[in-house]
């Protein structure tokens, strides 16, 4: 955040996952494999990941992302720490090398990856342009228009079941705001802040902007629902020091819930 304020996560005693021991193992099959082939007919791409699902699942060195906590922990969190989300990244960008140099080999060089990539998809999609029939057919009126159609996002039940009962929880959020009367204006500034402070992709940026302007888009938003909680919280803080406040939000199985507290500065 921006002048002072601070966002973070609060009284956080979930086991944290580690998925980086299980990246170097993908590797290390990828290393002795090629999960690649191509068709005689190099009509087909075929990609045999099982193999190497396989190879992992039954090494005598699989280690499992909750480490030796695996056994008796009840709730792990889907956050890294800041060193283990850095070493997952770039573990994710090195698989995502390597497979695309056993594709490459499986081509055999004799034509590039992109002349492949368009060669799969070579057949004029005009061609699929008609009326749908009752029979097998892939046909669509791609230019008909169908009015009325609405785009909705799927939503989970709202219930006030007790946290104990939820199998996901979202971890509680503690606010430190030094001056409510601009926090409207320094949220938005503050999360785009932080998304460039990471080492973040231009696509993984996007991708986060349009999450970000969707929230603001929506008036129901857990966006708003902090800036509502702030605002209840103003009402009735005491301008000795800055107030802290929490929010928790807790997922349940078919249904959502979400709750803020707050702590009045004390005099």
């Amino acid at each position: 955040m921006t002048n002072g304020n601070i966002l973070i996560e609060d009284d956080n005693d979930l086991v944290l996952a580690d998925y980086n021991p299980l990246l170097e193992q993908i590797a290390g099959a990828l290393a002795k494999q090629n999960p690649f082939k191509i068709s005689g007919d190099r009509q087909r791409l075929l990609a045999d990941i099982d193999a190497i699902a396989t190879e992992v699942a039954n090494s005598e060195k699989f280690q499992h992302p909750l480490g030796a906590s695996a056994r008796n922990a009840r709730a792990a969190t889907i956050n890294f720490s800041e060193p283990v989300a850095a070493e997952f990244r770039k573990g994710i960008r090195s698989l995502r090398a390597t497979l695309t140099q056993k594709l490459e080999s499986a081509l055999g060089g004799e034509t590039t990856l992109e002349e492949f990539a368009a060669s799969l998809m070579a057949t004029d999609l005009a061609s699929f342009q008609g009326e749908p029939s009752s029979k097998l057919a892939l046909t669509y009126e791609f230019n008909k228009v169908y009015p009325g159609l609405e785009k909705q996002q799927l939503s989970l039940k709202r219930d006030n079941r007790p946290g104990s009962e939820s199998i996901l929880k979202l971890h509680k959020l503690a606010i430190a705001v030094q001056n409510t009367g601009q926090f409207d204006d320094q949220l938005r500034q503050g999360l785009e802040n932080y998304f460039k402070s990471k080492d973040f992709s231009e696509e993984e940026l996007e991708d986060l902007q349009e999450s970000l302007d969707d929230l603001i888009e929506d008036r129901e938003s857990d966006y708003y629902r902090i800036l509502r909680l702030m605002e209840d919280s103003a009402r009735y803080q005491r301008p000795i020091r800055p107030a802290r406040r929490r929010a928790d939000s807790r997922l349940y199985p078919g249904q959502a819930a979400l709750a803020g507290t707050y702590r009045q500065a004390q005099t």
